[in-house]
């Protein structure tokens, strides 16, 4: 497919620390957190063999990854 690249000033304020964050930038700044707490949820109950816990929580990073595809 044909996916676009943020240009420098956006990924600039992406990674900005202290930037406000408004509007779209919140929006996928929440994606992307949630996405991470998920994985890092499933990467601790798979230490513990939980495997029911790894599931659902793979179930809600994929979930969340969805939502930060774009759109065709």
């Amino acid at each position: 497919g044909g996916r676009t690249q943020p240009d420098d000033s956006a990924r600039a304020a992406a990674t900005t620390p202290g930037a406000p964050v408004t509007g779209a930038d919140g929006a996928l700044r929440g994606l992307v957190q949630r996405a991470w707490e998920a994985w890092e949820r499933s990467q601790d109950a798979l230490r513990r063999g939980d495997w029911n816990i790894y599931g659902q929580e793979q179930k809600r990073l994929e979930e969340a990854l969805r939502q930060l595809q774009p759109s065709p």
